[in-house]
């Protein structure tokens, strides 16, 4: 009895001290993309202007209100890069797929710039979080499992794309998130898993048609499976 008791009591502590190093990473990452300096890398000036765009206006249109505001806020060498789409009607919208900008808009909305890098490390730390959970369902022990979700994302060149103003790690995001719902489908059988699953495989898909071939296999395992309905 005694064991079972100190079994139970140590399975609590070290569950303690998992959710304590979690808060932990999750300060130190999002003190990262608080303080860092903001550059312009890649197609930063098309993700930064169309973020600002839904956030002050609520569209994508490209508008001389958009280019006073980044030369109002701007850094490096914005609004240089920017990637823009005529229409016929002579009007002009951001070349980039929306929604990570719709999705960032909000944190960018309450910190300002430094807000869309905090958004990447969101994603970043919910990412370590779904390889935990993964691993420890697979009966690892909690601490094991921690270590190894943190060494494999830490270890990617994910983590430098958290001070980018970039889709990198939207789309990384949204691959792990779908596969990790997708493993929670096969294992515990429920289709409330499957829709959550589908649902971020569809935003994956569009956020970069290329992604959709990662998903292929999940629909020719249920195609194998005769499960045609879902």
């Amino acid at each position: 009895m005694d064991k079972i008791d100190k079994t139970k009591s140590w399975k609590k502590f070290e569950s303690i001290i998992i959710l304590f190093i979690f808060i932990i990473l999750f300060g130190v990452l999002a003190n990262i993309s608080l303080s860092v300096p903001i550059h312009r890398w890649g197609d930063g000036s098309t993700y930064y202007m169309q973020i600002s765009s839904i956030t002050e206006d609520h569209d994508i249109q490209y508008q001389p209100i958009d280019i006073q505001r980044a030369l109002l806020n701007r850094f490096d060498d914005l609004p240089a890069g920017l990637f823009l789409i005529k229409t016929d009607d002579g009007n002009y919208f951001y070349g980039k797929e929306f929604s990570y900008a719709l999705f960032a808009s909000p944190f960018f909305a309450l910190l300002g710039n430094h807000g869309i890098l905090f958004f990447n490390a969101l994603m970043f730390w919910l990412m370590i979080l779904m390889g935990f959970f993964y691993l420890r369902k697979k009966g690892n022990s909690p601490i094991l499992s921690f270590f190894i979700s943190l060494i494999f994302f830490i270890l990617s060149t994910a983590f430098v794309y958290i001070i980018w103003i970039h889709a990198e790690i939207y789309n990384m995001f949204l691959i792990t998130g779908g596969i990790f719902f997708w493993s929670l489908y096969i294992e515990d059988n429920k289709d409330k898993y499957l829709i959550i699953a589908a649902f971020i495989f569809g935003l994956a898909t569009v956020a970069k048609l290329p992604n959709c071939l990662i998903f292929l296999p999940f629909l020719c395992y249920e195609l194998y499976n005769r499960q045609l309905k879902r």
